[in-house]
């Protein structure tokens, strides 16, 4: 169930589509048709999904719930600080820009 939820998730399709999308503006003299694109899109889907059970699953019996709490807090900074940065970096570029 929670595979075949994950694959019709719409933020992962879009997700995949705008990595794959990319693909779309580059010139090269092979062209890449819809087709192979879609089956790009959830090849990659089920990929990140099946990688991310894996991990999740063998985990589990490696960390130790202090391990996880660091990991919780360290990624929670890390967002923090992104979130800073990011606005940091918009609220000065509108004010050069204007």
């Amino acid at each position: 169930t929670g595979f075949i939820l994950a694959i019709a998730n719409p933020l992962n399709i879009v997700f995949w589509t705008g990595i794959f999308g990319s693909l779309l503006t580059v010139k090269t003299s092979n062209q890449i048709t819809p087709l192979w694109l879609l089956v790009s899109i959830f090849l990659g889907i089920t990929l990140s999904n099946i990688f991310l059970a894996l991990m999740s699953a063998m985990g589990k019996s490696y960390v130790k719930p202090s391990i996880l709490s660091l990991i919780t807090f360290t990624s929670g900074v890390v967002l923090i600080g992104y979130g800073l940065w990011n606005g940091y970096i918009t609220i000065f570029t509108k004010l050069l820009i204007n």
